[in-house]
This record gives C-alpha cells, structure tokens and sequence, in this order.
C-alpha cells in the first residue's frame, strides 16, 4: 500500500507539472503581445503641375510682361503684315488673347473659328517659338491643351522678322502659289502664301477674292516692289 501511495503521489505531481506547463504555455501565448499591424496604406492623388508632354513643366511668364511683349510684336506694323501674310489674318488676334494661357477651343470659340484653323494658327507660331503649350488632365480623364506665349521668344522673332522684311521677299522654296488684293496691294504691298491666303477663305479684309499670281512673278513683286495693273498681267488667275 505504500508503493501504491507512493506512486500516485508522483502521478500527482507530474500530471500537476505537466498541468502548470500547459497553463504557463497558456498565459505565454495569451499574454504575449501582438504583432503590429501594418497601417493600411492610404491611396493619394499626385498632383502635377502644368507640364508638356514630354513632363517639362513650363516657365509662363507674369501676365504684365506677357502683355508687354505682346504689345511690342503686334504694336510692329512689319511684324503685323508678316503674321499677316505667312501665318493667317487672325494671328495678330489669337495672339492678342494669349496674355494669359488659353485653351484651343476657347480661342476658336471667342474668334468665331473653326477649331482646325486655330490649331493650325497655333502649330505654326510654335515653329517660331512664339506659343507652347501644357497639358493638363481634368477630374474625368480629359487632357486640356493650354496654349500660352513664350515672351522670351517674342524679341528674336521680332528680329527675324526684321532680316525677312530687309530682303523684300516672302518666296520660298516651300510655295509656289501666291495671292494678292488687286486692290489693296497698293497700299499694304502684302503678297500671301497659299497657307495664308487659304486661312482667309482667298478673300481679302476689303471682301474682294483674291488673285493668284506664280513664283517668279511673286518674287518680282517682293524684290522690286512693284505693282502691275492686274495681277492678270503677272499670268495670275482670279
């Protein structure tokens, strides 16, 4: 009976060891504290500034120098008659609202112009470096073309201008059909490219169509500063 006693003490005592580890495991695996949990990343929206296509974020000038500039290019009667003649009528216009970034449409709108034309008007004034444009996009997708004026452009075009206007000749290798107003030739000496001539549905600011002269006699008239009768004299169709 002792042995029995004996052994059920140490029955006791180890089902008690092995009760008290299985407690502390208990204790240890709920006392121990919880693994952090990573913060739930929050989705931000990154906000651009204005910027080209290529990610340039341009450099607009302050409206007052804008309308400095502007007001020194179109205040240039030489400057007037070449956007005149090589650009369209409505250049010195569509410039004229640039004083702060306008889009394509908005210029169209307000001008009362096909929105073809104005792009075209703006495409080429960005081959003089004179206009730029940034992208933007709206809450819904849309990209937005902003048109604006390079003003630190605007004086080496004036001086381009200037070394044209000295050679007397609108000719270039790139047009070989020209147009004049019989009647206000007198006067303003413009000779339009087709470009421009086109841009103003072949009709002069007088209402009259205008006539179309070839290259050589174009190149005459630009050198010589002469003015036939008609332009029909010159071989030019009306």
């Amino acid at each position: 009976m002792v042995r029995v006693k004996s052994n059920q003490k140490k029955s006791r005592k180890t089902n008690s060891r092995s009760a008290s580890k299985k407690n502390v495991s208990k204790v240890n695996t709920k006392g121990r504290a919880a693994a952090p949990k990573k913060p739930a990343q929050i989705k931000t929206k990154e906000v651009k500034g204005p910027s080209t296509r290529s990610g340039f974020t341009p450099n607009i000038a302050e409206p007052d120098e804008i309308k400095r500039v502007l007001g020194e290019l179109l205040g240039t009667e030489s400057a007037v008659n070449f956007l005149r003649k090589n650009v369209s009528k409505w250049a010195p216009d569509a410039l004229n609202m640039l004083t702060t970034p306008k889009t394509d449409e908005y210029l169209a709108e307000h001008l009362g112009m096909k929105i073809n034309a104005i792009r075209r008007i703006l495409n080429l004034m960005q081959g003089y470096g004179v206009t730029n444009y940034y992208v933007t996009k709206n809450t819904n997708g849309w990209l937005s073309f902003a048109w604006y004026i390079n003003a630190s452009k605007v004086s080496p075009f004036l001086d381009y201008i200037k070394s044209v206007s000295s050679r007397k000749s609108v000719v270039t290798s790139e047009c070989n059909d020209y147009f004049v107003c019989d009647s206000c030739y007198p006067k303003d000496k413009l000779i339009f490219t087709f470009d421009a001539a086109y841009e103003a549905a072949f009709r002069c600011n007088c209402g009259q169509k205008f006539a179309m002269i070839g290259k050589d006699a174009a190149e005459k008239l630009s050198v010589e500063e002469q003015r036939p009768a008609s332009a029909l004299e010159l071989g030019g169709t009306l």
